[in-house]
Order: structure tokens, then C-alpha cells, then sequence
């Protein structure tokens, strides 16, 4: 924009008085009421975004929470297995009824020792089991 210039005339010379140039800054307007309900409107909506974003941070959270636990407990068992060296599983094992001796003996069938994992005399209901047996 062109800037005006005020003058005056003074025996034939020219004075320039002042001079106005346009431009922009920043200033306090006093709002009216239409944008301020506008402006209260979007706050509102801001407000309303935050509480959903904030819940689904405490849900990711909780998750993220929950994954770390299970992490955690899969260290722990296996640091005891890698200190130990030594994990249970389950074994195929053979029951041992032996009537002459009213014993019963239970061994791993996987050749780890000890090999005999247990024995122990004959319950009366398995007794009863050889006559059943012999007949």
C-alpha cells in the first residue's frame, strides 16, 4: 500500500507534515457474542478429545502393563530352569505290580536317573486285582 503523506503549501514549497503507512500486529479485540460461543464450542470438543485419547493411553497402559507382567514371569521360571538346569516335564513312566513281593514300582521309561521313582506296597484293591488276574 501506498503511504499518505500529508502536506501543506508554504511560498510555493512543498511540506511534507507526516507521512501514515498500513501494516498488521497483533492486538486485544473484544470478542462478540457469536465467537465466543464458537470459541466455547471448539474448547468443549478439545476437552471431549483429551478424555478419549487419556482413556485409551490408561488402556494401552494397562495392556502394555499386563504384557510386561507375563514377560516378566517367563524370565523368572526360566532363570530358575538355566541356575537349576532342570525343568519338570512330563515322563512316560511304567507301574510295576509285583504280587509274589505285594510291591509296586514305578520307574521313568526316558533313561534319566534315578530310574526308580517310586515304591511302595500294594493297596488291599490292588491285591484284589491278582485274584482277578489268576483266574
Amino acid at each position: 500500500m501506498a503511504a499518505k503523506n500529508k502536506t501543506e503549501k508554504k511560498d510555493d514549497k512543498v511540506e511534507v507534515n507526516t507521512k501514515t503507512t498500513k501494516f498488521d500486529t497483533m492486538l486485544k479485540v473484544k470478542l462478540a457474542d457469536e465467537e465466543r460461543m464458537k470459541f466455547a464450542k471448539e474448547m468443549s470438543e478439545a476437552h471431549n478429545r483429551i478424555a478419549v485419547l487419556e482413556s485409551n493411553l490408561n488402556s494401552m497402559k494397562k495392556d502394555m502393563q499386563a504384557k510386561i507382567a507375563i514377560e516378566t514371569a517367563t524370565v523368572n521360571r526360566l532363570s530358575g530352569v538355566v541356575a537349576s538346569g532342570e525343568e519338570y516335564r512330563m515322563v512316560k513312566c511304567d507301574r510295576v505290580f509285583n504280587y509274589k513281593t505285594g510291591r509296586v514300582t514305578e520307574t521313568r521309561t526316558d533313561g534319566q536317573e534315578p530310574a526308580v521313582i517310586g515304591d511302595r506296597n500294594m493297596t488291599e484293591e490292588e491285591k484284589q486285582a491278582e485274584f482277578a488276574f489268576q483266574e
